[in-house]
């Protein structure tokens, strides 16, 4: 059989050993551990900067039809300022 004397004899309880996750200790529960919360913080930080980045371009698109609408007369300059500043 491969695993029952394979990897130092110890059967499955060797192979984990081998890669560090249980042998018993609680070194192998930190490594999981640690490996889970970094997982959920570049899940968590990717959803941030797609949600970012989303923001950002309605608020791009909204200042263009602003600047439109100054440029075809639809608003005054002064309206212009103040919602630009609203937006901000």
């Amino acid at each position: 059989m491969m695993f029952g004397n394979g990897f130092g004899g110890g059967g499955f309880r060797e192979f984990g050993n081998c890669f560090g996750f249980a042998g018993g200790y609680m070194h192998g529960g930190f490594f999981v551990l640690a490996f889970l919360l970094f997982a959920a913080a570049a899940i968590l930080g990717t959803l941030f900067l797609v949600k970012r980045a989303r923001v950002n371009k309605a608020d791009g698109a909204v200042m263009e039809t602003l600047k439109m609408k100054l440029v075809s007369g639809e608003i005054t300059e002064e309206e212009y300022i103040s919602k630009r500043n609203a937006l901000k």
